[in-house]
């Protein structure tokens, strides 16, 4: 999981890691809070949207939206990404311990984070700059 997502963030110290057979998450505090180039970060859903289909992997960074409203928006933009993304964040929370839990219920409503997914390994995550924390959620696959 580390190296995965540590092509998109500065990672610095595991903060929590659970995996299961069905499930895996982590809490990583974060050297920087830049999203790397690797990443496209984009400020809209309908962008979000289309670059995922072209890349795979997308970041969004909607002024004043929680990455909360942000999933929510995306269901109503595409029904399919959005319901797998709120698959990947229930199914993940199994795998969660109780600091993971917490940064990642309170990185969903943070309007200053931002919400990433990687659609070839299911991997949601959420980068908190307040924290400077990333909260990373993987599903079944």
């Amino acid at each position: 999981m580390r190296a995965q997502v540590g092509q998109w963030f500065q990672l610095g110290g595991t903060m929590g890691f659970g995996v299961q057979a069905d499930c895996a998450a982590g809490a990583f505090r974060l050297v920087d809070t830049q999203v790397g180039s690797g990443m496209p970060l984009v400020g809209s859903v309908p962008r979000a949207v289309r670059m995922l289909e072209r890349r795979g992997v997308v970041g969004v960074d909607i002024p004043d939206q929680t990455p909360e409203d942000t999933m929510q928006s995306i269901v109503g933009a595409d029904r399919t990404l959005g319901f797998k993304l709120r698959g990947v964040s229930l199914e993940a929370r199994a795998c969660m311990d109780a600091l993971t839990t917490s940064a990642f219920g309170y990185a969903l409503v943070n309007p200053r984070a931002v919400l990433a997914y990687d659609r070839q390994n299911q991997a949601m995550m959420v980068m908190d700059p307040d924290t400077q924390v990333l909260i990373v959620a993987m599903g079944a696959p």
